[in-house]
């Protein structure tokens, strides 16, 4: 069954967020892992205008306040196993 819009913005929100967490405990730091804490950021934003867009602005807080706490919508059947996996969905 397809996931709705609502739910694969969030799923990418998810996704995103994780990755900057994952990147900030990295052992590596300078310049390329600012940029892609800050690409992720920017994938994040764009995932928060197009769901607010759909949803509305309380609504996609309330989703990001979520995201943010680790409230993850989706089933650890459905968890990919390793970073890199979910870094190439």
């Amino acid at each position: 069954m397809a996931k709705s819009e609502v739910a694969l913005l969030r799923e990418r929100l998810e996704l995103e967020h994780r990755a900057c967490v994952w990147a900030l405990m990295a052992l590596n730091s300078g310049t390329a892992k600012h940029r892609f804490i800050t690409a992720r950021f920017r994938h994040m934003d764009a995932c928060c205008k197009r769901l607010s867009a759909l949803v509305g602005e309380e609504e996609t807080t309330t989703t990001l306040c979520e995201v943010f706490d680790g409230k993850q919508s989706h089933t650890a059947d459905e968890q990919p196993s390793s970073p890199k996996k979910e870094m190439e969905r």
